[in-house]
């Protein structure tokens, strides 16, 4: 096969690093009195203050790569990713890059081992885990693959106090003893004997909350014998169910146990871990050591309680992944199935470097870009594909570029991979690096080098040796431009030595950190100024690289140890941009959403100048997560996490209401909204919501859980007056820094009946009805109570009174008498 070879005769930067010790050469412009002999090309050919202006004394480096075997993914012939090996020579700051074609396996055998934890509160789960095993082997067989083994172990705590009580330990109870872990029933295709195996397993019970269940994963993956894993084509999935969280690495202190774990098989015939109460519980780490070395994906099964917890846990675990569990595991087989092909569908290229050359990778920059679906769209820095069906093809790009050069090493082999693929199934790349110049040649004073010589070391020279003038003896200077006199002190007609120090000649000249020549300091490696009395390594991001121009490659000037930015740019080394744009969520005005801070760093913290620090949203609030803090997980959330900015977008709900249109008609495919979903459709939605966003990748989905990562968001979207649809969106970066959204699309909607205002007019008319009833009542309440305390009250004084009861006191008679006295009778 004839290789294919790229070369860049004009590369972009010029990096190596010169035998020549003193690493400068002096400027004849005095406002840069050193200028690094290594520096970005277009800077070296836009000088006009030293001889390197012309190509004649610049090298320029070269990069290479060769394919040495590419054969074309095929599915009957085991190839899975092309090409397998390659090589590339690396100069500093150029990159190589190569194409990777991967082939997910149409039909790969499983091996599922379900560790259940028999504690006292999982018994109903016990019970539907048998029940459900022939529907769940059936699913499996149907869906996913052809060949499938059932294995069954269980795990409950470690038998010592204060993980189990006295009692328990001494099966004083209706249960068995406690356990670390035991295999009940190693990997087969019986179906029934596994049914069986979990029919007949006994409940136990522990004090405290936490189980042992990291102590099972660790002895289910490293027992491959016990277990039955088998190794060739084969995909490893154990699943553990509990209800409860877990002990680490450390708990075991409690009940007196001090050995770490050894990550060694420790079954005995009857398949018990032996070792449960002799070592301690493994750690997060080791687990995940595990995992990958033996390509064991795990899905963890857990109730709704424990799921955040386990979400946490299976971030720092390769290849695994977490599940709601029903209280009585009824959705078992669901859950199983769907987390399954969530992780097994997603494809993730790594790169490791063989024995030996481990240290390489501090040196080497790994760039990916990704090609995942079908419109040939490139997805730049991703390295991971999600939902990649059987027999599909998905495309990678990896850009190697040398950031500096190591020490001494300089060659060695990069290994890029899958989590799948063994180790007959990986492209190598092997490598040298240039990072030496052929900077040994000299120029004699020949006669067709005399006039070079004259113009450039000033007709003084001996010969021109890696671009440096080496002077005779009575002359000095990078240019022997000075003359000496007998003694060694220049002359006073070149300048005065005593002008290198600063307050005459009893000082030391250029404060010992430079020579004097011409009058004038000629200061080392990393010092300025007049007197060579500025430090300024302290202008560079990085002290100790000599190679590192001051104010993060020239974005800024160096003031005596200090940088002055350009007016664009801040920091304290002119490292950062000095908008923070990119902290703003599109359509957003405030800076993290005002759930974070924002802060200038590189992505993976290294002091590289040669790369521009960026602003993101890496200090979140608690409770607050994504790329600008828009995702909400916390308790005081208020509207389920959703970012008001983008699920407000009108671009957004118009693209999703074309895709559940087209959905609810039967007409639904992947791009049928393009128009309405990319830039440029719709103009009329066009509002500062949108602005930034190219498109939204939008698809429709029977389950959103299986498109639910931590940078998700969901929204309610309406889709019309009485109708939403639930969506979930995350951000993704595109080429050209331009950002995407993807959005997976409810397959549901969510309606509300019209709302009927006869029964709340009827509700309204016979409560202000009720009301006025109810103030009659009180009105007549209170007149009754007042009259009858009156009529009490003239009750009382008429007891009272001293007359007899047939007389009135007040009555005085109509009649009057008078006497006649004259009458005589």
């Amino acid at each position: 096969m004839k290789p294919t070879t790229v070369n860049f005769s004009l590369p972009a930067t010029t990096a190596l690093e010169p035998k020549d010790v003193s690493g400068e050469f002096e400027a004849k412009d005095s406002s840069l009195k050193r200028i690094p002999r290594c520096d970005r090309l277009e800077n070296h050919k836009k000088r006009k203050d030293g001889f390197c202006g012309s190509n004649q004394f610049l090298e320029i480096p070269q990069t290479t790569q060769f394919i040495d075997k590419r054969l074309p993914v095929h599915q009957d012939q085991k190839v899975h990713i092309s090409p397998q090996e390659g090589r590339a020579q690396l100069a500093v700051g150029l990159p190589v890059t190569f194409e990777i074609d991967y082939l997910e396996d149409a039909d790969k055998q499983l091996d599922l081992y379900y560790i259940l934890d028999l504690s006292h509160t999982m018994k109903d789960d016990k019970d539907t885990v048998a029940s459900e095993s022939h529907r769940l082997a059936n699913e499996l067989k149907h869906k996913l693959t052809k060949s499938v083994r059932l294995g069954f172990g269980s795990f409950v705590d470690k038998p010592v106090m204060p993980f189990a009580s006295y009692s328990q330990i001494n099966e004083r109870q209706d249960f068995v003893k406690p356990y670390g872990f035991r295999n009940h029933l190693s990997l087969t295709e019986d179906i029934t004997a596994f049914q069986r195996a979990v029919t007949a397993s006994k409940i136990s019970a522990n004090t405290d909350m936490a189980e042992g269940g990291l102590d099972a994963i660790m002895q289910a993956i490293v027992c491959n014998n016990e277990i039955g894993w088998r190794e060739n084509e084969t995909h490893k999935l154990i699943v553990m169910a509990s209800d409860g969280p877990f002990h680490i690495a450390g708990d075991g202190k409690l009940g007196g146990i001090v050995e770490y774990n050894d990550m060694v098989c420790h079954l005995d015939q009857a398949g018990y871990y032996t070792h449960s109460t002799l070592q301690d519980y493994p750690s997060v780490g080791q687990i995940n050591h595990v995992a990958k070395r033996s390509k064991t994906y795990i899905i963890f099964a857990v109730t709704e309680d424990h799921f955040e917890l386990y979400s946490q846990l299976s971030k720092r675990i390769d290849k695994s992944t977490a599940g709601r569990l029903r209280s009585n595991s009824d959705n078992v087989v669901e859950l199983v199935k769907n987390q399954y092909n969530n992780i097994k569908g997603t494809v993730e290229l790594t790169a490791a470097v063989s024995k030996g050359s481990s240290q390489l990778l501090n040196y080497i920059d790994i760039q990916y870009s990704s090609q995942c679906g079908s419109d040939g769209r490139w997805v730049v820095n991703s390295n991971i594909c999600k939902n990649v069906g059987p027999g599909k093809t998905v495309k990678f790009r990896v850009s190697l570029k040398l950031q500096k050069c190591p020490p001494t090493q300089r060659d060695g082999e990069i290994i890029f991979t899958t989590f799948d693929l063994t180790e007959r199934e990986q492209f190598r790349v092997k490598f040298n690096l240039v990072c030496d110049c052929n900077c040994t040649k000299t120029l004699l004073p020949s006669d067709n080098n005399k006039s070079l010589l004259t113009s450039i070391c000033s007709g003084h020279a001996k010969r021109l040796q890696c671009g440096k003038c080496v002077c005779d003896e009575d002359h000095s200077g990078s240019n022997c431009e000075c003359t000496k006199s007998r003694i060694g002190v220049v002359q006073e007609n070149s300048g005065n030595r005593t002008g290198c120090t600063k307050n005459g000649e009893n000082e030391i000249e250029c404060s010992g950190r430079g020579q004097c020549a011409c009058g004038q300091c000629d200061c080392s490696q990393g010092w300025g100024g007049q007197f060579c009395e500025c430090d300024q390594t302290k202008c560079r991001l990085n002290p100790n690289n000599e190679y590192e121009r001051e104010c993060a490659n020239g974005k800024g000037k160096c003031d005596c140890g200090q940088c002055i930015c350009n007016p664009d740019r801040g920091g304290d080394k002119c490292q950062c941009p000095k908008q923070q744009t990119t902290c703003v969520e599109p359509g957003s005005t405030t800076i993290c959403n005002g759930n974070g801070d924002c802060s200038c760093s590189k992505g993976d913290n290294s002091l590289d100048a040669s790369v521009d620090w960026q602003w993101s949203c890496s200090l979140c609030k608690p409770g607050h997560f994504g790329k600008y803090c828009h995702v909400c997980r916390g308790t005081n959330c208020t509207s389920r996490g959703r970012s008001s900015a983008r699920c407000e977008d009108p671009k957004l709900i118009s693209c999703v209401q074309c895709h559940v249109n087209h959905h609810l008609n039967g007409t639904w495919t992947k791009g049928v909204c393009h128009t309405l979903c990319e830039k440029g459709g719709s103009k009329d939605k066009e509002t500062m919501i949108s602005r930034g966003i190219v498109r939204y990748d939008a698809t429709m989905s029977s389950s959103l859980s299986d498109h639910e990562t931590g940078e998700s968001t969901i929204c309610d979207v309406p889709f019309n007056e009485t109708c939403s649809a639930t969506i979930l969106y995350e951000y993704e970066s595109l080429e050209q820094n331009e950002i995407g959204v993807k959005v997976a699309i409810g397959n549901m909607l969510y309606c509300q009946a019209p709302l009927n205002f006869l029964p709340y007019i009827l509700y309204a008319a016979g409560g202000v009805i009720l009301i006025g009833l109810m103030t009659l009542l009180l009105w007549k309440l209170f007149t009754f109570m007042l009259d009858t305390r009156e009529f009490h009250k003239f009750e009382k004084e008429r007891a009272a009174a001293k007359w007899a009861k047939g007389e009135n006191p007040l009555y005085a008679t109509p009649m009057s008498t008078f006497q006649n006295p004259a009458y005589r009778n």
